[in-house]
């Protein structure tokens, strides 16, 4: 059976690891924040430590490297709380699609592995990444918080897997409200090219938000994404979902307390680790699988960079080409890709050719605009 610690003896042990040191941290609406509280209540607890995980933006707002000059932090995924860190080197970034994360996690494990639960049982809101790193870690811990939802269907955990057990009582992470703009006229073109019966999969961020919220007049519609939010309410509320279990399949659940209790009480919401949700022979097998992401900018030659602007990294490789693959291999899929043609100074989205360090999507891969 495992120890169960309060969050300061937890943080202690923590500090107390060998090797490389690196402990994962779910993040989104399971980012750990009763754990970095008590790491900054200890003063020194954190240093040395390599934190790995793929923060959202808008969502996980804490920079863990801060708890201490010598912490480093490795992700995927850059975003604004690692912006600082990453310019001073305290933060990697891997250039990985969200499918090769869990490889990457099985060939370099971590030393300590968090999952953030409700109780001893399911992985939960992070049910994506965790279930690798957990696999794979020499110490495993379950922090389990009162506020976190029990979903119906996700991933499960042995108690016999499990070395630690700790408890708290605090808030999730939370999404920060999408403002209102001209995303909507964007939103209503995407959504005349979405059918009903189609089995969608959104991105991340304020358009892709607006995407799913046009979508409430579609009927009989399935979703297998990366991720459920908010705005997936409006579409169960809308009678816009199927009536079948699964009908609603991500890895993670991103929304605010009362969306996430809704989700989690739905028998159609099921959670899959990363494995299935961005695997290239499930995604292959769906019929009519539509991918909708958003993009900075695209070019003449129908490549999309999702990271730069100019030569600033904002945020990561992500699952963008899985889900255009995904569905170009999907018996009547489409994959698009939506962007406003002009930033807010007026600058053209759409030039000529990308001149940005990375390319996020090969022309290769060029799906509808």
């Amino acid at each position: 059976m495992p120890r169960e610690l309060s969050l300061d003896a937890l943080a202690r042990e923590l500090a107390r690891l060998d090797g490389a040191r690196r402990v994962f941290l779910p993040m989104g609406a399971g980012e750990p924040l009763a754990l970095h509280a008590a790491f900054a209540e200890a003063h020194g607890t954190a240093a040395g430590l390599t934190f790995v995980g793929v923060p959202l933006a808008g969502v996980n707002e804490t920079d863990w490297t801060a708890l201490d000059p010598s912490v480093r932090f490795e992700t995927t995924m850059l975003s604004p709380a690692l912006a600082a860190a990453h310019a001073r080197g305290a933060a990697r970034i891997l250039p990985l699609h969200y499918r090769e994360i869990p490889r990457w996690l099985r060939a370099d494990p971590v030393d300590a592995a968090i999952a953030h639960v409700a109780a001893p049982q399911l992985f939960a809101l992070s049910s994506d990444l965790a279930p690798a790193a957990f696999a794979h870690a020499r110490l495993r811990v379950l922090l389990v918080n009162a506020a976190m939802p029990d979903f119906l269907d996700a991933p499960a955990i042995a108690l016999d897997d499990v070395d630690i057990v700790a408890r708290c009582d605090v808030p999730l992470a939370e999404a920060a409200p999408a403002p209102a703009d001209a995303v909507g006229v964007i939103a209503r073109s995407v959504a005349d090219l979405v059918e009903d019966g189609d089995v969608i999969q959104i991105g991340v961020g304020r358009l892709p938000g607006a995407i799913a919220a046009a979508l409430t007049a579609k009927r009989n519609l399935k979703v297998h994404s990366g991720l459920l939010s908010a705005a997936h309410i409006a579409l169960l509320d809308a009678g816009a979902i199927a009536d079948a279990p699964g009908a609603l399949t991500a890895g993670a659940i991103l929304a605010d307390a009362h969306a996430t209790r809704r989700l989690a009480a739905d028998p159609r919401v099921r959670l899959r680790p990363v494995e299935f949700t961005h695997d290239q022979s499930v995604l292959g097998a769906i019929a009519r699988f539509t991918s909708i992401n958003a993009a900075l900018e695209v070019d003449l030659m129908g490549q999309v960079n999702a990271e730069f602007v100019g030569d600033r990294q904002i945020a990561g490789v992500g699952g963008m080409a899985d889900f255009v693959r995904g569905a170009a291999a999907a018996p009547g899929g489409r994959a698009i890709i939506a962007l406003a043609a002009a930033g807010k100074d007026g600058t053209s989205r759409i030039v000529p050719r990308l001149m940005t360090p990375a390319v996020t999507l090969s022309r290769a891969d060029a799906p509808i605009i």
